[in-house]
C-alpha cells in the first residue's frame, strides 16, 4: 500500500481514528490540551464521550489527509499548506504543535495499519507539512 491507499483506509473510519490520535496527542503531549478550552483539564480518555471532541478531531484530521493527499505535487500541496496555516481557527498554534501531533500520528498509524504502512512516504508529507505550515503560523 502507499500514501494513497493508507490515507483512503484512514478516511474509512476517519471519526474513530481522529478520536484515537487526538487522546494519544493530549497524552504525550498534555501542554497542548491545554489550547483547547474545551478539554483543559480533563482526562485524555474521557473526551471520546464528547460530541464535540469527535466532530473537532474528525474535523482536524480530515483537513490533515486532505493536505497530505497533495503532496506529491508541490503546487498544490504549498497552497494547501497556506490555507491550513491562515485559517483563523490555528490563530496561536505554533510549528511545535504541528511537530510534536507527527510524533504520535507516525506510530498510530504504523500500528494501525500494519505492514501497509507506507511510513518512508508519511514522514516525508508530514515533515514537509510542518516545515510549510510552521513559519507561517
Amino acid at each position: 500500500m502507499g500514501l494513497s491507499d493508507n490515507i483512503a483506509a484512514v478516511k474509512g473510519d476517519v471519526s474513530t481514528h481522529a478520536m484515537n490520535i487526538f487522546v494519544e496527542f493530549f497524552k504525550k503531549f498534555p501542554q497542548h490540551q491545554t489550547v483547547f478550552a474545551d478539554y483543559k483539564g480533563k482526562d485524555p480518555d474521557s473526551l471520546k464521550s464528547m460530541p464535540k471532541f469527535k466532530t473537532h478531531t474528525t474535523k482536524v484530521v480530515s483537513k490533515l489527509l486532505e493536505v497530505i493527499e497533495k503532496s506529491g505535487d508541490a503546487g498544490s500541496f504549498t497552497s494547501a499548506c497556506t490555507v491550513l496555516a491562515k485559517m483563523p481557527q490555528h490563530k496561536g498554534l505554533n510549528q511545535q504543535q504541528f511537530s510534536d501531533l507527527g510524533v504520535v500520528l507516525m506510530p498510530y498509524l504504523q500500528k494501525t495499519l500494519g505492514g501497509a504502512c507506507d511510513s518512508g512516504a508519511w514522514e516525508q508529507a508530514y515533515n514537509s507539512l510542518v516545515s510549510n505550515v510552521g513559519p507561517q503560523l
